[in-house]
């Protein structure tokens, strides 16, 4: 089953008051297709580029989930950038981790991403290219692991991030996707030959799946403002590294970002919020964030 989002007209209704917002989702999308493009005409390949941009707009890369089983909403609004697996040697770490559920599964998709300019085919033979294929590898590795050793990492994550979500309180089962973000659908229709297409599906079913830049951009999932967080080494906190601009905190948000540092410095930096704005949400976090639930529950006169 595919991700299920509110359409665009929706999710902005919802932000009505920060009517800015479709801009931005609007602004964020064309930015990408900027930054791919300029690399595939320019046979740049610069991964980190992409790998910054992807972290400060995380709303675009949920395209990549097209596809996927991964059900329903995306936990926390969050995006975690280069989880750290042991036993993973530090050139095979997966880019992105998005944990996606619903109320009775979990799914923990993992994302590799390449640079756009990088191809598919072997330039003069029917063959994959050789960094396809040694992309793909790094998928297939994941997969072989033994389920403790991802699992472990995943049950990490969540206790750290959802200590306080009541969702993660109900016992689910755990699913794992395993997600290739690589090169252009044109140079499969450039071939001009279906057993290319053929070939290039062959190494994808189950929870190893691929997806395209240039299906990223034209068809994206619209989600509600996400953030972006990234474990610094040797520290069981998790860091807010990016996000889409928000511009409320409430318990629910609390309830997932509260063990996040760094929120107010992003939001400090957002050019899609003016100063006064800013600072009665920075005000609000600061204040949110050294309160029980209990604490909170009460000044927001609800109980769950």
């Amino acid at each position: 089953m595919p991700l299920i989002t509110k359409n665009f007209n929706q999710i902005i209704d919802e932000n009505n008051e920060l009517m800015n917002y479709a801009d931005y989702l609007k602004d964020s999308i064309t930015g990408l297709k900027t930054l791919v493009s300029d690399q595939e005409k320019s046979n740049v390949k610069d991964e980190p580029a992409i790998q910054k941009y992807f972290e400060q707009h995380p709303s675009t890369l949920l395209g990549a989930l097209c596809g996927v089983s991964n059900n329903s909403k995306v936990e926390g609004n969050l995006i975690i950038s280069q989880p750290r697996i042991k036993s993973l040697a530090r050139d095979r770490q997966p880019d992105f981790l998005i944990i996606t559920g619903n109320s009775l599964q979990v799914f923990f998709n993992f994302i590799e991403i390449e640079a756009p300019a990088k191809k598919i085919f072997h330039k003069k033979r029917y063959e994959l290219s050789k960094d396809f294929l040694q992309s793909y590898s790094q998928l297939t590795q994941w997969r072989s692991f033994e389920h403790s050793v991802i699992s472990d990492y995943c049950n990490f994550t969540v206790n750290t991030l959802f200590g306080n979500n009541g969702d993660f309180k109900v016992k689910r089962k755990h699913y794992y996707n395993f997600i290739l973000l690589y090169g252009n659908s044109g140079e499969v229709l450039e071939k001009n030959d279906p057993t290319y297409t053929s070939l290039l599906l062959s190494q994808f079913k189950d929870e190893i799946q691929h997806v395209t830049y240039s299906r990223l951009i034209s068809d994206p999932l619209f989600h509600q403002p996400l953030i972006t967080i990234k474990r610094r080494a040797n520290v069981d906190q998790f860091e807010a590294i990016g996000m889409d601009p928000i511009k409320y905190y409430d318990y629910w948000r609390w309830s997932n970002h509260h063990y996040i540092s760094g929120k107010q410095a992003l939001i400090k930096s957002s050019a899609y919020l003016n100063d006064d704005e800013k600072n009665v949400l920075i005000g609000k976090i600061t204040a949110y964030d050294k309160l029980s639930s209990e604490e909170i529950l009460k000044l927001e006169n609800r109980s769950y």
